[in-house]
């Protein structure tokens, strides 16, 4: 029984028939959003129950094919696996409020992560990034404080309604940094000064494109690092295998 398990929990038709449950799910979530008819409502209704039931039955089949249950909450994939499915078994009817009980059903749409190897080689990589992107990104709050406090100066006078204290400076400094309708905010003050175009201009690249792909450069290579781990650890499955298929060969020859 168990090894039978252990094949099941292996083989690709498993995860291929997880992977498709979790996407019906969302795609039943995704119509629950429409005004639908009784019928169909209650269709959907069953669908979801029986989904439900399909969630238990498969986390039950990866908890059965281990031999000791620490074994599966090692992984802190199957810990967050496990805790998704649980939370989303949470009756409706002990939840003071409907819309989180919706919520913790959409929730389960998150199980994609855990099937889907690329997804999980991007997280991961997330994660081993972020210290690297809060340096970034404090170095960005630097020179968003001082430009603001600069821009409160130049600009409060004229623009109050955007650059008339510093918090109204940082929400414009933002807006400016996703190029939200930055020349129509430059222009107002490039119409009394001439030289305010420095000011946008020098932001704009500093934030935007300097420190916003540094960003993106960190994430990038912090996933080419996991791709390389991942390639260095089939490559040395692959040479103990041929060690062993060897040592086997001159073993029967002899």
């Amino acid at each position: 029984m168990f090894q039978f398990l252990t094949r099941l929990k292996d083989s690709k038709w498993f995860e291929f028939g997880s992977i498709s449950v979790i996407l019906l799910a969302a795609i039943i979530y995704g119509l629950d959003t429409f005004a639908l008819s009784s019928n169909l409502a209650n269709t959907l209704y069953l669908l979801d129950y029986s989904i439900s039931i399909i969630f238990i039955i498969e986390i039950l089949i990866r908890l059965l094919a281990e031999k000791n249950l620490r074994d599966f909450f090692r992984d802190p994939w199957n810990t967050f696996d496990f805790i998704i499915v649980s939370i989303s078994l949470i009756p409706i009817e002990l939840l003071a409020n409907i819309l989180i009980a919706r919520i913790i059903r959409v929730f389960r749409i998150l199980r994609l992560l855990t099937h889907v190897k690329k997804f999980k080689t991007l997280i991961n990589a997330f994660f081993k990034s972020l210290p690297r992107v809060f340096y970034v990104m404090g170095l960005m709050f630097v020179f968003f404080y001082i430009f603001a406090i600069l821009g409160t100066n130049f600009f409060g006078e004229l623009d109050p309604q955007r650059w008339g204290n510093l918090f109204l400076s940082l929400w414009t400094l933002f807006q400016i940094a996703t190029f939200e309708n930055w020349p129509d905010i430059m222009q107002v003050q490039f119409s009394v000064n001439g030289y305010s175009w420095i000011f946008f201009f020098s932001f704009i690249i500093i934030i935007a494109f300097i420190l916003m792909n540094m960003i993106v450069g960190i994430i990038v290579d912090t996933i080419s690092e996991e791709n390389k781990e991942e390639t260095q650890m089939e490559e040395e499955i692959l040479k103990k295998l041929n060690q062993l298929e060897d040592k086997i060969t001159k073993l029967n020859r002899n």
